[in-house]
C-alpha cells in the first residue's frame, strides 16, 4: 500500500470513491486469457452430492448448521 492510498482514506469526498494506484499484477493482461474462461462447473442439483461414499456416510442429517441437508 502506498502513502497515497492511506491519505485517500482521509481525503475521500464520497463513499465508494476509487483511487487508481500505479501498481499492476503484470505488464500485460494476457494472463487473464487462461483464467477468464467459460464456466465449466457441473450443473447444480437439489440433492447433496458427495465426492466419495464415505463423505455421504459422514454427512450428519441432524447437523443444525447444514441447512442444505433439510428436505
Amino acid at each position: 500500500m502506498t502513502l497515497r492510498a492511506l491519505k485517500h482514506i482521509r481525503e475521500a469526498k464520497s463513499p465508494g470513491e476509487v483511487l487508481t494506484l500505479p501498481h499492476r499484477w503484470a505488464a500485460k493482461d494476457d494472463w487473464k486469457d487462461g483464467v477468464m474462461q467459460k464456466d465449466s462447473r457441473l450443473p447444480r442439483h437439489d440433492e447433496p452430492q458427495y465426492q466419495t461414499p464415505a463423505d455421504a456416510d459422514a454427512a450428519d442429517p441432524a447437523c443444525p448448521t447444514c441447512v442444505f441437508l433439510t428436505a
